[in-house]
């Protein structure tokens, strides 16, 4: 790493980690330290290791994120709230990636948006139709709930409630529980998102 990249890392320790602050590490950085975290998830992939990996802030959730679009082959569910902070964009390339997957495999990749906006999806809904569906829903007086996202049969990531955001909010309100091999877990998460989906969608035959 070059002094001038040194000196960057140093300038963005020194002010408050915000979301934004996260995502321009991610963007720059992300080619250096996510071939690591790849080789604990084939660690925990090749030995079917159930537990968890801890998200504590943005940073991580976006490395984490990444890593479960990249392993996921067939099957996508995601609740999400609203997208202001730009996280899906900032995964824009392995998000892709992963819908090309499932299209080639004739899965499906689903998408609850609670309390807020399918803008940020629209691009790819417009070049993966037949694979990507997305649906807006309201919580009983807006309250916040848990967002999740489940990839295949056995990837899970269990975010924690947190308040909408913004590219100013503090990085560390994100926090999450992720699992790379828990068949129980996904399967656990598969039928609540079921529920969900079934209920606002009452056409679907999942």
């Amino acid at each position: 790493m070059s002094e001038e990249h040194v000196s960057e890392l140093a300038d963005e320790k020194a002010r408050p980690m915000t979301i934004g602050v996260c995502k321009k590490l991610f963007e720059q950085y992300s080619d250096g330290f996510l071939p690591d975290q790849e080789n604990l998830v084939q660690l925990f992939r090749r030995h079917r290791l159930d537990h968890a990996i801890h998200n504590e802030n943005y940073l991580h959730a976006l490395s984490l994120t990444d890593l479960m679009f990249q392993h996921t082959k067939y099957s996508f569910c995601m609740l999400t709230g609203s997208a202001g902070d730009g996280f899906l964009a900032c995964l824009r390339d392995s998000f892709v990636a992963m819908l090309r997957r499932i299209r080639n495999s004739k899965g499906e990749a689903r998408v609850i948006v609670v309390n807020g906006s399918t803008t940020e999806f629209q691009p790819f809904l417009d070049e993966f139709p037949d694979t990507l569906t997305v649906i807006q829903a309201e919580s009983a007086s807006g309250a916040q709930i848990a967002h999740f996202i489940v990839g295949d049969d056995d990837m899970v990531r269990d975010e924690e409630i947190h308040s909408p955001l913004t590219k100013n909010s503090n990085a560390n309100e994100i926090k999450a529980d992720v699992y790379f091999a828990n068949k129980i877990e996904a399967d656990m998460f598969s039928r609540k998102f079921d529920i969900y989906w079934n209920g606002l969608n009452p056409t679907a035959t999942t």
